[in-house]
């Protein structure tokens, strides 16, 4: 989340290159590609790293980072929240003890 808020005019731009995604296939195409591939890559590093959790709890986890980067770079719906805050209860959902 800090990379992706930090370089928030970058994190901005994907957002709206994935809007453009849903409207035009030829760049949905590519995009996807793209995106899966960051995907595998994000799982891969998981399991090498030991890490808890499988592919499923690393997709419900981008999802929900996904939504809170809309929330975060656009109009929130809860600014006074800390962002890490969200995160480790995020974390602490998803990947229970």
């Amino acid at each position: 989340m800090r990379r992706l808020t930090t370089h928030r005019d970058v994190t901005l731009a994907l957002l709206e290159l994935r809007l453009e995604a849903a409207r035009r296939p030829e760049v949905a195409g590519p995009l996807g590609d793209w995106l899966r591939a960051g995907f595998a890559a994000d799982v891969a590093f998981n399991t090498q790293a030991g890490l808890p959790g499988g592919a499923r709890e690393i997709a419900l986890f981008h999802y929900a980072v996904d939504g809170l980067l809309l929330d975060r770079l656009t109009t929130s719906i809860d600014p006074a929240t800390p962002t890490d805050e969200v995160v480790d209860v995020l974390v602490e959902r998803l990947l229970p003890d």
